[in-house]
């Protein structure tokens, strides 16, 4: 288990570190979401790749940026987060604050919604 953290962190680091961030999507409060397209992965319906999400306001815990592998299956139009990383600086720097790995199963993905700005992007690819 620890084998596994500590790889999934370098990874996390490296990403972070040498990603080519694309924006793709902003909210109105300004919070803007990035994909780095070098990372997208295709097997047969599914899309996984790295997405950067810097906050335009700290989270509750003091966050402003999240790192997240994200896998998309383009024939049921859901999306599960495989890996996700905290900051407490944009562009996945600063303290990393939390880590989790397979946060979720599968969820639909909702019209109009960042993730259906992502799915758009991924599965038209």
């Amino acid at each position: 288990m620890i084998k596994a953290s500590l790889f999934v962190l370098l990874t996390t680091l490296t990403v972070s570190a040498s990603a080519q961030w694309t924006e793709l999507s902003q909210l109105e409060n300004g919070s803007t979401f990035y994909i780095d397209l070098s990372t997208l992965k295709k097997q047969s319906h599914n899309r996984t790749f790295w997405r950067l999400s810097n906050y335009s306001q700290p989270d509750s815990r003091g966050n402003m940026s999240v790192l997240a592998r994200i896998n998309i299956n383009c024939a049921n139009e859901t999306s599960q987060y495989l890996a996700v990383r905290f900051f407490t600086q944009h562009y996945a720097r600063g303290t990393p604050a939390a880590m989790f790995d397979n946060v979720e199963k599968a969820v639909n993905v909702s019209p109009r919604t960042v993730m259906d700005d992502f799915m758009k992007a991924v599965c038209n690819k």
